[in-house]
């Protein structure tokens, strides 16, 4: 059996200063793969920053694990480890500073394939007469 699959991994260069320093990064991202993922992290995080706790250890903790899951998604595993390290594990700066690249590339990357799916599962439900 051949199965063909066509290549959706997408390929960005990040690159971010802080004190002088700066940091580059090759990020790649398969958007079809990580809408889910990130939806939940995204959904995740926003409940944390809604929460009553906000001036307490727990909640620093909580946001801290939310972010980083979220920046695991964005940029991977590996990327993600370097742009805390770079911001000394500071995840609430960290996420401030990427937030531009997560709302302006990510985020759009993801809306496209969230827009072609959508059309191609209306086709399919055309097709076979399903919703008529």
């Amino acid at each position: 059996m051949y199965k063909i699959k066509e290549n959706n991994i997408v390929k960005e260069n990040l690159q971010l200063e802080r004190m002088g320093k700066t940091l580059s990064l090759v990020i790649y991202t398969n958007f079809y793969d990580v809408v889910k993922r990130y939806r939940d992290a995204e959904q995740t995080l926003i409940s944390i920053l809604n929460k009553e706790y906000k001036n307490t250890k727990e909640f620093l903790v909580d946001a801290d694990y939310a972010i980083k899951n979220m920046m695991a998604v964005v940029f991977g595993e590996e990327n993600a480890e370097k742009i805390l390290s770079f911001y000394d594990e500071n995840c609430m700066e960290a996420l401030s500073c990427t937030i531009s690249y997560i709302d302006k590339v990510f985020k759009k990357g993801m809306q496209k394939v969230v827009k072609q799916r959508k059309k191609y599962y209306t086709k399919q439900t055309n097709k076979r007469g399903i919703f008529r």
